[in-house]
């Protein structure tokens, strides 16, 4: 660019002038000049091609260029505007033009500056932001619209910028990073509250606040930038676990939901029997479902379940011993009750008797295998046909040894009775014949 006196550091385009920051912190300028923009009291035609000191300027370190007012920022802090005033833009509290550089009312501690069509804008060193000149479209973010103000007014709802531009009727700025929370674990607990909940994230340094919904947690500890762990409050239903810090409070989503569970409770088994080796799909009708984290057959957990939604879980029986079991599930808040509508029967089953045959005499030793068998001597019978076997000795829930009882000749069924479940008859595994 022709006749800039010395090194340039910034530069900055208005609408039909430009301005130049040189090293020695004064400002030289170019273009139109008809609002005094350039700050030259008598410019023929209008413009100057050449670039002019702009007067009145010097410990700059920052400058801006709105369409025909110019902003610059001293190494104090404040702010000094020239050029076209009828919006106020150059906030000096009047709507007139100068062809002398301005101080703006009432800025103190700016940190970096943007010049808009007929706006201004202005950065604090705190990361609030101030702004004048025309306001239409509520470009000042003042709350108001269509009325402009030639004094700098507050911008609300920002206070943690760290970098600002202006535009033709509009205003932008960045925020410092705000936390997000990516993971709550457990993401469960009583209504009564208690539950301590670990969330995982970003930015929780400094954190003044975690909220379960709209209530402040009973207490948290900040762990480090990406972990808090704090202690749920009593509530109800689901909510989104916030996090809040100096820079704003974490948006929600679907990461970062609590639920709140009462008992759960069981009202329907889809099936209420089935063979004790296990493996039967039984669907569990209730309330309280969704967090439910454990499902027992009579004390025995089952290893695969799954929740379909609040009132219903399918769940695949586990192998046990033959009887009746209750069945309970259990969710954060604790294990539901044993019901009527809650019992499942295991039947037992044989599957093979060895040696399968003897004399008619009895007094044999067998040993019958299978499932559901009550390990010892009192719990589990055998009946080979009509007659019951003598010393029965269940050494595990799939084997047993007994006496063979006397019979008449011919080929019988042997079968089971484990607490009062009888095993159905499986020839010919279950069979022995009398000779």
């Amino acid at each position: 660019m022709h006749g800039l006196s010395e090194k340039v550091t910034a530069i900055s385009a208005g609408g039909e002038f430009a301005l130049a920051l040189l090293e020695s912190g004064t400002v030289e300028g170019w273009g139109a000049d008809e609002a005094g923009q350039l700050t030259v009291e008598e410019v023929e035609e209008g413009f100057i091609p050449s670039a002019v000191p702009i007067a009145g300027l010097s410990g700059v370190s920052s400058i801006a260029a709105g369409r025909n007012h110019g902003l610059a920022l001293l190494g104090d802090g404040t702010v000094k505007a020239w050029g076209d005033g009828t919006f106020g833009e150059l906030g000096a509290g009047n709507n007139e033009d100068s062809s002398t550089p301005v101080a703006v009312a009432g800025l103190s501690e700016v940190e970096a500056i943007s010049a808009g069509t007929h706006d201004s804008l202005a950065l604090l060193k705190s990361g609030s932001m101030m702004a004048w000149g025309a306001n239409k479209f509520g470009a000042l973010g003042n709350g108001e619209m269509g009325t402009n103000s030639n004094v700098a007014v507050a911008v609300l709802g920002v206070s943690k910028a760290v970098s600002i531009s202006a535009g033709s009727n509009h205003m932008l700025a960045v925020g410092e990073s705000i936390p997000s929370v990516s993971a709550v674990s457990p993401n469960a607990g009583p209504s009564s509250g208690g539950t301590v909940v670990k969330m995982t994230g970003a930015q929780f340094t400094g954190a003044t606040a975690v909220k379960f919904g709209k209530t402040e947690a009973a207490g948290f500890t900040v762990e480090s930038a990406t972990s808090i762990t704090a202690t749920a409050p009593a509530g109800t239903g689901t909510v989104d676990v916030t996090v809040t810090t100096p820079t704003g409070t974490s948006p929600t989503g679907p990461t970062d939901k609590f639920t709140y569970a009462s008992l759960p409770t069981i009202t329907k088994l889809s099936t209420k029997s089935g063979p004790a080796a296990g493996g039967t799909t039984v669907t569990i009708t209730g309330t309280q479902l969704a967090s439910v984290t454990g499902v027992s057959f009579g004390g025995t957990q089952a290893t695969e379940f799954t929740v379909k939604s609040a009132t219903m879980l399918t769940v695949v029986t586990p192998a046990s011993v033959a009887g009746t079991a209750f069945v309970t599930v259990t969710n954060p808040a604790g294990t539901s009750a044993t019901t009527s509508k809650a019992k499942f029967k295991y039947i037992p089953a044989v599957e093979g008797v060895s040696p399968n045959g003897g004399s008619t005499a009895g007094g044999a030793t067998v040993t019958v295998t299978g499932s559901g068998f009550a390990p010892g001597m009192t719990e589990s019978t055998f009946k080979f046909g009509t007659q019951k076997a003598t010393g029965v000795n269940c050494t595990s829930t799939t084997s047993c040894t007994m006496t063979v009882p006397a019979q008449s000749a011919g080929t019988v069924n042997v079968l089971a009775t484990v607490r009062k479940a009888k095993s159905p008859v499986n020839a010919p595994a279950d069979q022995f014949t009398y000779s």
